[in-house]
C-alpha cells in the first residue's frame, strides 16, 4: 500500500514538473483556467460560435481599458516614451478588435443575442425591484 501511495506521489511530482517546465514558462502558451474553458465550451454548443466573437470583443475592450489607464498614469507621471510604447499596444489591441469585428459568425447570431438581451433584462428588472 505505500509503495503504491509512494508511486503515486512521484508521478504527479514528474507530471507536476513537466507542466511547470514545459507549458507554464512558455510565453507563447495560451491557456485559462478550466472553468472557462467549459463555460466557453458550454455557450459555443448552446449558442454557436457568435459567443466566441462577442466575448473576444468584450476582453479586447476590457484589455484596451487596462492599457488606457496605464497610459493615462505613465502620462500623470512624465514618463512620455513609456506612455508611447502603451499607446502603441492600445492601437493593436484597437486593429484586432476591428479584425474581429469585421469576422461573421456561421452560427448562433440571433440565439447569443437573445440569450444578452433575456439575461440583461432580468438583470434590469431585479435592479429595478432592489434584489
Amino acid at each position: 500500500m505505500d509503495n503504491s501511495k509512494a508511486d503515486r506521489e512521484r508521478r504527479l511530482q514528474e507530471m507536476q514538473s513537466v507542466i511547470s517546465d514545459f507549458f507554464l514558462d512558455d510565453q507563447d502558451l495560451i491557456g485559462v483556467p478550466l472553468i472557462i474553458a467549459t463555460l466557453l465550451r458550454h455557450f459555443c454548443i448552446s449558442y454557436g460560435d457568435e459567443c466566441f466573437r462577442s466575448i473576444a470583443l468584450f476582453c479586447l475592450g476590457r484589455w484596451k481599458d487596462c492599457h488606457e489607464e496605464s497610459r493615462n498614469l505613465a502620462i500623470s507621471e512624465g514618463q512620455v516614451e513609456d506612455a508611447c510604447i502603451i499607446a502603441s499596444d492600445c492601437r493593436t489591441i484597437e486593429d484586432a478588435m476591428t479584425i474581429i469585428a469585421a469576422i461573421g459568425s456561421f452560427s448562433g447570431d440571433q440565439q447569443w443575442r437573445e440569450k444578452v438581451k433575456t439575461e440583461l433584462q432580468q438583470t434590469l428588472s431585479q435592479e429595478m425591484e432592489g434584489k
